[in-house]
């Protein structure tokens, strides 16, 4: 017996909400990493220090404060 998918079933609308949530995902996630990106980056020139050396715990408190 056959099953189709009536326009208010529930499976209906997951499958709109996914494809969606798919479509906004692929155009607006490296829009927001490019953002979150040069958010770090402002202030790890603010800041002066560089990421790759060891950071003390005042410099690290500094930086999370900084973030929050």
């Amino acid at each position: 017996m056959e099953q189709r998918f009536q326009i208010g079933s529930g499976l209906h609308y997951l499958l709109l909400f996914s494809t969606g949530l798919t479509i906004f995902f692929l155009l607006y996630l490296p829009f927001c990493l490019k953002i979150i990106k040069l958010y770090f980056l402002n202030i790890k020139k603010k800041l002066n220090i560089r990421f790759d050396e060891n950071l003390n715990h005042k410099n690290i408190r500094f930086l999370i404060c900084e973030i929050l």
